[in-house]
């Protein structure tokens, strides 16, 4: 069974583990110019027991996809799009809560722009989560931590991977 959530403004799509297992559930974020449909493979792939899937599409159309963000030309960060994007995805966790997932049952993964989006929840977001992983990412602003960093992040899960050869993200 599929359900189409519209869950703080954001399109997500709700795929409900086929495995019994614990009731845990993994919010997925895309890269710059994809959407949700380009992740609906990992339920079958992982067949993780009890773990469902919350696919997200970014807030902003790029071309086919979305973005979480704006780059500019000098392929800089633009700020705005991450602090209006962080909000959405805080709201977005909060709401989970109602749907029967406490926090430390909600694990996020980010790839690309979602690794940059992932990783500023994990340092962020007030609560402590089950887990976030960031692939073939990167961090923005890292001048800006510790300072920054909530109380929960500093005892938060956080795996970050990246290829050795990736010739967009080096």
């Amino acid at each position: 069974m599929q359900r189409k959530l519209n869950t703080s403004g954001l399109k997500s799509l709700y795929l409900p583990s086929r495995i019994p297992g614990p009731d845990r559930l993994l919010v997925v974020l895309h890269g710059l110019g994809d959407s949700l449909e380009g992740f609906k493979f990992l339920p079958e792939v992982l067949q993780i027991p009890g773990l469902n899937y919350l696919l997200i599409n970014a807030p902003d159309p790029y071309f086919t996809g979305y973005s979480w963000y704006e780059i500019n030309a000098a392929m800089q960060v633009m700020e705005s799009g991450v602090v209006r994007s962080r909000g959405l995805l805080f709201q977005l966790i909060k709401e989970i809560k109602h749907h029967g997932f406490p926090p430390e049952h909600v694990g996020v993964l980010g790839f690309s722009q979602g690794c940059l989006m992932a990783l500023d929840l994990a340092c962020r977001f007030p609560e402590k989560l089950g887990a976030f992983v960031g692939i073939s990412g990167y961090a923005s602003h890292l001048a800006e931590y510790p300072e920054k960093l909530s109380p929960a992040a500093r005892s938060q899960t956080i795996l970050v991977t990246h290829g050795t050869e990736d010739e967009l993200l080096p």
